[in-house]
């Protein structure tokens, strides 16, 4: 179950979607996932950032 519902738009309008920083956007003609990684800028997210960020465990940021 995913924890978060990420914003679904089509490829015509992502430019004009405003960027906001942790924002996630699924292109739903293209099947392509978008991060706004601040209020400036925006990246695509390819099939291996998906693989490497499926594979982090939870709280793996966590300090004991």
């Amino acid at each position: 179950m995913a924890l978060f519902k990420p914003y679904r738009t089509t490829s015509s309008k992502l430019n004009s979607l405003a960027i906001k920083e942790g924002q996630v956007i699924f292109v739903k003609d293209t099947k392509e996932l978008y991060f706004d990684v601040s209020n400036t800028q925006r990246i695509r997210l390819n099939s291996d950032a998906l693989t490497k960020l499926a594979g982090i465990e939870d709280n793996a940021n966590t300090y004991v």
